[in-house]
């Protein structure tokens, strides 16, 4: 399997070199993003579940003898849970639109797999960036970057992918695996239960990785690994990125 995505090169240096300083300043803004979150999180969220638990406590305690009070908590704490999602969703929204867009796919592939292993504890290696050993420059350019589209569209189809294997595959890996040449080729693969048949009935978030491909000219493939599991490969053509 081919393996590699945006490996840039800088005059006087050797490709592995500059590979290490691309990859270390991905796992950089990683770290930075994940303690930025955790700040926001307990700056907003954190307080809103700790104020839901207050008043559904509340609402227990008073149930039998003052209703009216239990109904008045049970009313806050749904308001207080709107409002944790809304935050919530904010939060992380910002966390993708930031790393996405400021370091690369790479970059925010790291994030969100480090924050999958944190809540999960499903062990999800990212493979084929650019301090992979297998890594090399491909029709890109050695400092160019995939188009925007396409690298919004990656970064949610391995969401996707993910949240399918952390919810039914009852797996404990995943490996992430990343390669470019005249195609972009993206690999999610588990050593869960593996697809039933059809697939489709399986599928998490099947209909939205379609589209998200479909719409880039790409193909989406799923089937079962050789030695078990499931594989979601999606392939999108680089021909006429540039101009995308």
């Amino acid at each position: 399997m081919r393996e590699c995505v945006d490996q840039r090169v800088d005059a006087g240096r050797g490709p592995r070199g500059c590979a290490e300083q691309v990859a270390d300043a991905a796992r950089t803004a990683a770290r930075g993003e994940r303690h930025r979150l955790a700040r926001d999180l307990h700056d907003s969220v954190t307080q809103t579940l700790i104020s839901l638990h207050l008043s559904a406590q509340a609402a227990a305690d008073l149930w039998e003898t003052q209703p009216a009070q239990a109904r008045a908590a049970l009313d806050l704490v749904r308001h207080l849970a709107a409002g944790a999602t809304t935050e919530m969703r904010a939060v992380l929204v910002d966390l993708h639109d930031a790393v996405l867009e400021q370091h690369g796919l790479v970059a925010a592939l790291e994030a969100h797999c480090a924050m999958v292993r944190q809540r999960s504890g499903l062990q999800v290696e990212l493979r084929g960036g650019a301090g992979h050993p297998a890594a090399r420059a491909g029709p890109l350019g050695p400092h160019a970057r995939l188009p925007r589209a396409y690298e919004e569209a990656l970064y949610h189809l391995v969401q996707e992918a993910l949240a399918n294997v952390v919810k039914h595959a009852r797996a404990t890996r995943a490996i992430i695996t990343l390669a470019h040449d005249t195609t972009v080729r993206v690999c999610v693969e588990d050593d869960g239960v593996g697809f039933g048949a059809p697939a489709r009935a399986f599928a998490y978030g099947l209909d939205g990785m379609q589209e998200r491909v479909g719409a880039l000219g790409g193909r989406l493939h799923l089937d079962n690994g050789a030695t078990g599991g499931a594989r979601v490969v999606a392939e999108l053509p680089l021909l006429d990125a540039a101009a995308r």
